[in-house]
């Protein structure tokens, strides 16, 4: 089961996508880059960002204890209940 330091550590992979972002914002303001290969980046950049919050997302479940994580009876029978 994973902890607060394991959400942390999901929660700052974000942060590289900022510099990523950047680094295709300069090549577009300097003309340097094809429109397509812009498109392929940004799809691709998005593709990453849902794999890394999909990450994030089942770290904080298990921090949190919810979901499939559940600890109490109760929590599970409600979530079955729900879906």
């Amino acid at each position: 089961m994973k902890d607060r330091f394991d959400l942390e550590v999901e929660i700052l992979k974000l942060h590289p996508f900022r510099g990523q972002l950047e680094d295709l914002a300069r090549r577009v303001a300097n003309e340097d880059i094809d429109p397509d290969d812009v498109a392929s980046a940004l799809l691709g950049l998005a593709v990453l960002v849902d794999m890394q919050c999909d990450s994030l997302y089942d770290t904080m479940c298990q921090v949190l204890h919810i979901d499939e994580y559940a600890v109490d009876d109760n929590v599970h029978t409600v979530m079955n209940q729900l879906n």
